[in-house]
């Protein structure tokens, strides 16, 4: 995936650990083999990364219904510290009659996504709000 100058995407920035960060591209260099990225709401927060499934990535749709976070589904997930990580929806629950859901999602790398004490987290509960269905 090469993505255009002004496109919205998910990149892994190699200070900031193994998360999903929001990014603009700003420019391409190196034949397309990398682009500079702009972090959202981090204002001169740029980096370059390389163009690889690895380090960047079309954005995630933001999940809008009950349907569109499935068991088995492969998500990115709004961690309970703030950070985005790759996950699977492993259990829904839903009040009968009711649009409010949560989901139990297992990371993926629960080595790279640890709490705020440091330790490895596998899963926890998230909010609808706080999942989206990752781009292939």
């Amino acid at each position: 995936y090469v993505p255009k100058v002004g496109a919205l995407v998910e990149v892994r920035s190699r200070p900031h650990g193994q998360a999903w960060w929001d990014a603009v591209v700003m420019d391409i260099r190196n034949e397309g083999s990398e682009a500079l990225t702009r972090f959202v709401g981090f204002e001169g927060m740029d980096e370059w990364v390389p163009l690889n499934p690895r380090s960047l990535r079309r954005r995630s749709k933001q999940c809008m219904s009950f349907e569109d976070c499935s068991v088995g589904q492969h998500v990115v997930a709004l961690t309970s510290f703030g950070q985005w990580f790759d996950a699977v929806v492993m259990e829904s629950r839903r009040r009968k009659g009711q649009t409010k859901a949560k989901f139990r999602v297992q990371y993926e790398e629960p080595e790279a996504c640890r709490d705020d004490d440091g330790n490895p987290l596998y899963s926890e509960w998230r909010k609808l709000g706080e999942l989206r269905v990752r781009m292939s």
